[in-house]
């Protein structure tokens, strides 16, 4: 298992499978929301119970660390037949630094 970390750079979106599972897909960028531009980024993706944690939980310039592993998705476009490769990280554990010295794990974050 990987581990990678960054602030989320957009809103997490949230949509559901044919099969009715929570997909949630974000951006991290390893620099601050200031400094998007320079840095790299990583696309990050969850599932079910942890997708709609994140969907309800994170906020744009979070500071969060995520677990899990590398994967690589292609497909080819419906239109040009073009062959698309994509890399993004399927994380199992999302930790957000609440910047004071604390950290938590998003499963345990209650309603406010």
């Amino acid at each position: 298992m990987e581990a990678i970390k960054g602030y989320l750079h957009y809103e997490p979106d949230m949509h559901f499978t044919q099969y009715g599972k929570a997909v949630t897909t974000f951006t991290l960028y390893e620099l601050s929301p200031y400094e998007m531009g320079n840095g790299y980024k990583y696309k990050v993706v969850t599932w079910e119970e942890l997708a709609e944690h994140c969907f309800k939980y994170l906020v744009e310039a979070d500071y969060v660390y995520a677990k899990g592993y590398w994967k690589a998705r292609s497909w080819r476009k419906k239109d040009t037949n073009e062959l698309v490769t994509v890399n993004e990280f399927t994380a199992h554990q999302i930790i957000i630094d609440n910047l004071d010295g604390s950290f938590t794990n998003i499963k345990d974050k209650q309603e406010e």
